[in-house]
């Protein structure tokens, strides 16, 4: 699987979109984060941007650009090391992740997905789910795709 290709894709077919505040610092355990977020806030993304909520962040796809790549990414995406594990469905972005690399890229792909109908996307809040039990499933895995229909 050619990723540099891939990523190319995802980078001129996506923004990642903050869903919260800029800065966000957590306890966790013995150590003190502070996450900055360099991404723009979900509300001031371009009108003409498809929004998929990732849980975790929000993916603006432009759905021009999404569909001039298209063949270009379902090409890409039958040469996944693991074929099986996007044709069989309910695939984990922590799954995929071991393939593809940084989690925001991930998401990324799976909202691009979505939009050209490529696969469904799960996340908590599609079952429901909130608070701290959603965001331990999603930490967990939880983010998942149906099966790829190319």
């Amino acid at each position: 699987m050619n990723l540099a290709h891939l990523q190319d894709i995802i980078d001129k077919c996506t923004l990642p979109l903050s869903k919260g505040a800029e800065v966000v610092e957590r306890d966790e355990g013995a150590l003190q984060t502070t996450e900055i977020l360099d991404v723009p806030y979900v509300d001031e993304a371009r009108d003409d941007l498809e929004k998929v909520d990732m849980w975790f962040l929000v993916v603006g796809v432009d759905k021009v650009k999404a569909q001039a790549h298209k063949a270009e990414l379902i090409e890409l995406l039958k040469t996944y090391p693991e074929p099986l594990v996007l044709s069989n469905g309910l695939f984990s972005y922590i799954t995929v992740g071991l393939e593809i690399g940084e989690r925001g890229t991930v998401l990324r792909l799976f909202a691009l997905g979505k939009v050209l109908g490529l696969w469904e996307v799960i996340t908590p809040a599609t079952l429901g789910l909130s608070g701290e039990l959603a965001q331990d499933a999603a930490g967990r895995g939880f983010i998942m795709c149906t099966g790829f229909k190319a």
